[in-house]
């Protein structure tokens, strides 16, 4: 009777440790696709990141050519400097 029941503690056991082991690996596969999901979105914002970044270096070169085209303008309208001046 000893051994049966010391074989029936040990059968019971095994399948918890089965049932453990079942549980475990669907929660790493859960994690494993999180996983993935956070790393699409990170992928996105760090390119989401360099495009503003570009976008912003465009638009400050923009802003430096206009500021550039208004100082030539106003240049231009700028009587001429005479000889004595030069």
């Amino acid at each position: 009777m000893n051994i049966i029941t010391e074989f029936l503690k040990l059968l019971k056991a095994v399948v918890t440790l089965a049932d453990d082991l079942k549980r475990y690996n669907d929660e790493v596969k859960e994690i494993r696709r999180e996983l993935r999901d956070l790393t699409i979105v990170v992928t996105a914002l760090a390119q989401e990141v360099r495009h503003s970044k570009e976008r912003a270096a465009s638009e400050r070169a923009n802003v430096l050519l206009e500021v550039e085209n208004t100082m030539l303008k106003f240049e231009r309208r700028l009587p001429a400097a005479k000889q004595d001046d030069v």
